[in-house]
């Protein structure tokens, strides 16, 4: 129920009993000023005089109770929710990782199967003779003017030498043309030997269909490097899934209508068995953070036993009986206080062999994981004071001075805050 705190407030106020009562502790504040002082109790800044012991002390442990129930709603989430799951994420396992490695969609049918490499997908490299580094330029002084034709489609590159160019100078520039007119194709240099360089271009795109050539239009550019000539052939991915042959322009390869991603790094001696498999580390991660999120909010349910009721302590020690022998099962234990206890190993190897088991002692209908977020909507939907021991509301309300139902309505956002000013302003202490 969404409550407008400042408004109530005021309207409390505004009866001649509670003016009275608040008249010292409250003079001079305006709503500006009620909406400080909701924040003002739950962060104990209140005059000890103003704010006496019991209602401070529920305040705080009123708020902190929303604060860990909404705590615990967030780490159950990522078990729970209908989407992205994270008992449905997947993991790609490869025998031989350097040569295979790949992702996997949510979801994923677990199998496996075996893949071979025969070679890898490539585009076309030239690579030109090599020149003498710090000698004069063997391409022609002037201006040389050259095509790389891909595609059908022609690019004109042009480059300037002097007679004061070494070998060094010229293929420097004609490398760093090349690549400015972004082609589709990557020049660079290498040294060959001691002062020797050579240059050579070649596709960014692999497959066979990935090829170039190169031809001078005015000048000996391309004649006097030989970079015309083809060192590798472009040419397709060859590999085998279970025994049957297939090739791919690209060295990664989609599977499964794109579920399955592969990377092919190189070539392989014998099949590689590729898995997919639940991501047990991305599964752990989850399954203790909730873990951790749940242990805090039933440490607090001791630590303030004083205040609340057995009706949150009740539902979490209940979906724990429930589940006790499915969760034993893969590693969570129950605790004398209520926490619960994780033996890393079991959980870990649970997730990696029956994820699925994990996920029905967790997400069952009994499971612990269920009845936490079946506990933090009761929560959220409603007061603190329905999670407060009567004697305690008893003690905050006697003689009749403040209606439970009022009471209730004020205790909204923050919590602690206006569960807190409303009994102060009521004038019960």
């Amino acid at each position: 129920m969404a409550v407008d705190a400042v408004g109530d407030l005021r309207r409390v106020l505004s009866t001649p009993r509670v003016r009275r009562n608040a008249a010292v502790a409250l003079r001079g504040v305006d709503e500006a000023g009620l909406s400080s002082l909701l924040d003002a109790v739950s962060f104990g800044e209140i005059p000890r005089q103003m704010a006496p012991e019991l209602p401070v002390q529920l305040a705080r442990s009123a708020a902190d109770f929303v604060q860990n129930a909404r705590s615990l709603g967030a780490g159950v989430r990522p078990l729970t929710r209908p989407r992205s799951n994270i008992f449905d994420l997947r993991s790609i396992g490869s025998t031989d990782p350097e040569a295979i490695s790949g992702t996997a969609a949510s979801g994923t049918q677990i199998g496996e199967f075996l893949v071979e490499i025969g070679r890898l997908a490539a585009g076309q490299s030239n690579a030109g003779r090599s020149h003498s580094r710090d000698a004069a330029s063997d391409i022609g002084v002037g201006a040389n003017v050259f095509a790389i034709d891909i595609g059908g489609e022609a690019r004109e590159i042009v480059i300037e030498v002097d007679a004061t160019n070494t070998n060094a100078n010229t293929l420097r520039r004609m490398a760093a043309a090349v690549n400015d007119v972004r082609a589709g194709v990557t020049a660079e240099i290498r040294s060959t030997q001691e002062d020797r360089l050579r240059l050579l271009i070649a596709r960014d795109e692999t497959g066979s269909s990935a090829t170039f050539d190169m031809r001078d239009l005015e000048g000996d550019a391309v004649a006097a490097t030989r970079v015309d000539q083809v060192q590798r052939a472009a040419e397709n991915a060859s590999f085998t899934i279970n025994g049957e042959d297939f090739e791919s322009e690209t060295n990664t390869v989609e599977l499964d209508e794109g579920n399955i991603v592969l990377e092919l790094n190189q070539p392989t001696d014998e099949p590689v068995t590729i898995g997919v498999e639940p991501d047990a580390d991305s599964q752990f991660t989850a399954v203790q953070g909730f873990i951790e999120q749940f242990n805090e909010f039933r440490t607090l349910l001791n630590e303030a036993e004083a205040f609340f009721n057995d009706v949150a302590v009740a539902a979490l020690d209940s979906t724990l009986r429930q589940s006790d022998f499915e969760l034993g099962n893969v590693g969570i234990y129950r605790s004398v206080n209520g926490t619960v206890e994780v033996d890393e190993s079991r959980l870990r190897g649970a997730l990696a062999s029956d994820s699925a088991r994990v996920r029905g002692a967790l997400t069952g209908s009994n499971g612990m994981a269920a009845g936490a977020e079946s506990l933090v909507r009761r929560v959220l939907d409603q007061s603190p004071l329905a999670f407060t021991k009567g004697s305690v509301v008893e003690r905050l309300v006697r003689g009749g001075t403040r209606n439970f139902d009022m009471v209730g309505s004020l205790v909204e956002e923050p919590a602690g805050s206006l569960l807190a000013v409303g009994l102060l302003i009521d004038g019960t202490f």
